[in-house]
């Protein structure tokens, strides 16, 4: 799936902003607003010229591409992290939600990259 994707920056965060698909009354924008699903960013809801837009905070975040063009991936580090992706679909059913919509590159786009004695990942993509 092809999305607008732009970023914003405020004073203190910078955010990875997309078009919110379907009725605001639809439950799924209630359960990624409302909840706090394993493997996602927290996301926020805000209007902008009429229309409904997801505001990630990737502030800590690094992509997956920037991160290799300056470290290599540790066996472990890979191992979390296709853990990680291997989950997202139970992740995502125990929220009655589906990854249909979402492409591997959306997914992968903003991703906390641990210090090296950090847990891999913390489980957030």
């Amino acid at each position: 799936m092809n999305r607008e994707i732009r970023y914003e920056r405020d004073l203190m965060h910078v955010y990875m902003v997309l078009p919110a698909d379907g009725e605001a009354s639809d439950y799924r924008h209630a359960m990624i607003l409302e909840n706090r699903i394993p493997g996602f960013l927290p996301v926020r809801m805000r209007q902008r010229n009429g229309k409904e837009e997801y505001y990630y905070d990737i502030s800590s975040q690094v992509s997956l591409e920037e991160y290799l063009e300056h470290r290599q991936l540790s066996a472990d580090c890979l191992r979390q992290l296709v853990f990680t992706i291997c989950r997202l679909p139970e992740a995502l059913r125990d929220y009655l939600l589906t990854c249909g919509r979402a492409s591997l590159n959306d997914m992968l786009h903003p991703m906390h990259i641990p210090d090296k004695d950090a847990k891999p990942f913390g489980g957030h993509l």
